[in-house]
This record gives C-alpha cells, sequence and structure tokens, in this order.
C-alpha cells in the first residue's frame, strides 16, 4: 500500500524543485477497490521506514496534481495493517538559491573542475593539499603533534617560575607554523547584481553572517629582520535555510505560507597558495608581530536543495547540477600576540618536547575576492571578513 508523511516531495521535471505539504486528514477510509486497500506496488512509495521516523520524502512527482497518502503499519510478524485514513496534498515548485539566481539573470556556469561539496571530493583535495604541504618540514611529527599541544599551554599557565628570564631561552630550528581560524561570512553572491539590483542570496539567506573555518600552514624560507614563506589554506563555509516557494503565476492564488519545508543551501571550499611575511625578529623581546599575506585562490562551490544537488533541467530531462569553481586572489593584513610570556617554563617545555618555538593568538582581516579574475560567468563568493585564531611555531 501507500505510505504518507510530513515531508516534501520531489518534481517530475523543469529546473525548479517541488514541495508537498500534505493536508489535514480527510477522514476517508480508503475504499475497498482502492490501490491501497489491494496493496498495490505500484503505489508504493517508500521503503519500509523506522517507527521513529515521522516525515518522509517521495520524489517523481507531477507539480500541481493532486495525491493521497495513506500510511500502513508492519507488525514484528510481517502482517500489515489497514491503511490509514487518506491524506491529502498538492506538490508546488520551490526556488532553492540557485533557482532565485538565475531567475534574476546571474551568468555563472556550472561544471568544470568543481568538486562536489557535499560530498568527499573536496575534503580529499584539502587531506591531499596539506599531506603535500607538510611533506615540506622537516620534523612532521611535530606538526601533528600540534593540536595536541593547543591546551598544553593553557594547562600550565599560572605555574611560571619568576627567575625564568625571556634572554636565556634557547629554540630549536624553526621550520614553519600552523594556524587555525575562523570568522563571520558573507558571501559576495549579490554583488553581481549591482547595488540596485536582484538579492537572490540575501532573499533566501538574509544579511546575517555564519562562521567560515581555515585551516592554514606556512614554510619558512629566509629570516632576518623578518621572516618570508610561502604558504597553504583551507577554508569552509556553509549556509542554509528553508527554501521559499516559487512566485504564483499571473492570476494564481497567493499562498499564505512563504517558506517551504526543504532547505536549500551552499557549501564553499576555498584553497589559497599564500606569499607571507612576518616581522617577528625582535619577538622574545617584544610580543607583538605584524604579518601580511598574498596570494591566489580557487574555490569550488556547490548549492544543493532538501540534501541533493540544486540545478537546472536540460531539454533532455537531464540536471545540471549547481556545481563550479570561481578563481580570484587574497590578501591578509594580521597582528599575532606571542603568549610565551605568559609561562615561559610551559613555553620552553613544549619547544624542547615537540619543537613549537612560539604559541601565538592572532586577529586578522583577509580580503578574499573570489570574483573569477575578471571572467564574468564566474560565481562571485568572496569577501572582505575578519578572523581570529591560534598559531604555532615550529
Amino acid at each position: 500500500g501507500g505510505t504518507g508523511g510530513t515531508g516534501g516531495a520531489g518534481g517530475a521535471g523543469g529546473a525548479a524543485a517541488s514541495s508537498l505539504e500534505l493536508g489535514a486528514r480527510t477522514g476517508t477510509e480508503p475504499s475497498d477497490d482502492s490501490p491501497f486497500e489491494r496493496r498495490d506496488p505500484n503505489f508504493l512509495c517508500s521503503e519500509r521506514l523506522p517507527r521513529t521516523e515521522t516525515t518522509h520524502r517521495v520524489d517523481a512527482l507531477e507539480d500541481g496534481r493532486h495525491y493521497e497518502f495513506a500510511v500502513i503499519a508492519i507488525d514484528g510478524s510481517g502482517n500489515p495493517s489497514k491503511p490509514s485514513a487518506l491524506v491529502v496534498g498538492t506538490p508546488v515548485p520551490v526556488d532553492d538559491l540557485w533557482d532565485s539566481y538565475r531567475n534574476a539573470g546571474g551568468k555563472a556556469q556550472t561544471g568544470g573542475c568543481a568538486t562536489s561539496p557535499g560530498g568527499a571530493g573536496a575534503p580529499a583535495l584539502c587531506l591531499a593539499l596539506f599531506a603535500l604541504a607538510f611533506g615540506l618540514w622537516r620534523r612532521p611529527h611535530r606538526m601533528a603533534a600540534a593540536l595536541a599541544s593547543a591546551s598544553c599551554l593553557l594547562a600550565e599557565v599560572g605555574r611560571a617560575d619568576p627567575t625564568d628570564g625571556i634572554a636565556e631561552r634557547r629554540h630549536s630550528p624553526r621550520v614553519g607554523a600552523l594556524e587555525l581560524k575562523m570568522g563571520p561570512y558573507l558571501p559576495a553572491i549579490d554583488s553581481e547584481f549591482g547595488n540596485a539590483g536582484a538579492r537572490p542570496y540575501e532573499s533566501t539567506f538574509g544579511t546575517g553572517k555564519s562562521p567560515r573555518y581555515v585551516l592554514a600552514a606556512e614554510r619558512e624560507l629566509w629570516r632576518g629582520f623578518a621572516t618570508l614563506g610561502v604558504g597553504a589554506e583551507v577554508g569552509y563555509y556553509t549556509r542554509s535555510a528553508r527554501a521559499p516557494f516559487a512566485p504564483q503565476p499571473s492570476g494564481g492564488a497567493s499562498r499564505e505560507v512563504a517558506l517551504s519545508a526543504d532547505e536549500t543551501s551552499i557549501t564553499l571550499w576555498s584553497f589559497a597558495l599564500l606569499a607571507t611575511v612576518r616581522f617577528d625578529a625582535y619577538v622574545d623581546r617584544f610580543p607583538l608581530v605584524p604579518y601580511a599575506k598574498v596570494g591566489l585562490t580557487e574555490t569550488l562551490w556547490g548549492i544543493d536543495l532538501a540534501g541533493r544537488p540544486a540545478g537546472t533541467r536540460t531539454a533532455s530531462g537531464q540536471l545540471e547540477e549547481a556545481r563550479g569553481h570561481t578563481p580570484g586572489w587574497q590578501a591578509t593584513a594580521g597582528l599575532a600576540a606571542c603568549v610565551d610570556a605568559l609561562d615561559l617554563s610551559a613555553a620552553l617545555s613544549l619547544d624542547n618536547d615537540i619543537g613549537i618555538n612560539h604559541s601565538y593568538v592572532f586577529v586578522e582581516m583577509t580580503q578574499l575576492a573570489s570574483n573569477g579574475l575578471g571572467l564574468s560567468n564566474r560565481l562571485r563568493v568572496g569577501a572582505t571578513s575578519w578572523l581570529a585564531g591560534v598559531a604555532f611555531q615550529f
């Protein structure tokens, strides 16, 4: 027999997806010759569902068509119950972020060398990039120990020997740094349409910002009055919201509920190769270290609806998934504060045991100009944002 629920339903075709909101029970029992009573397998629209599941998504329904649903329970011996009273619903189209962007005249192309942000491709590329970066260090085992040491320094604070002196400290050889940071982010997708144009991102997600997380590694090349190096960064950002119903055709009835039960989301994976400079020659005497970074970036982006790729249907019915990539550039200026002086004995232990020369907290301003480098057919996903985090020099 058929099954029902309160979940959404996918459309049978077209550019927009669909959502189905089931109405109240009609109180009508299925007739004896109905496919529900006959348990016609052609009308079965789900596998056997767990008893705790309260929603279920049904695909390949036709927009504007009336559907009836019933639920059948299966006992431990496999015996089916009589069908429940019928519940009715009609699928209607919804606009995910990609639909709103396309309807506003957005020109971004999909495909290319994009990796599905929701799958394993982007994280795998992230790991491959940092495996290469870590391979440049002479002491990779010390780099791997950095995360475990983040709380070690804090645990030692307050137990310093007041007779310890900065000038007496001897450092192990230093080759690079590792950073963990985060900050609020708002991709500039709407900038494509000008100040007075459409606002597909804002109309979907609002004007609030969501956190962006960044992992960065750096290899030192030269040290003198400053430290010059090369670095790599990987950033991750995602945002989701309930997708609005598509506008009704001219003359159509207006809907009281503006948002569907389906969620639309955007996910960004950004990769950067950077040149870096840190003015840290006198960090043992003056704990503040200005620094700057500049380089090229590549951002992989993807837009989903109800956990599945959004996109546009071709004439043949195939889905061109809303997946793409945007090249760009990045410039960063920041100020780091060395926290070794909070507990010199703990800092010395970290250096001797796992090779951490210095530990920092920092704040920075980053211009991530993921705008296509002059290409007009790229989704603009860059932003100017500040980030804060911790860093370890090795």
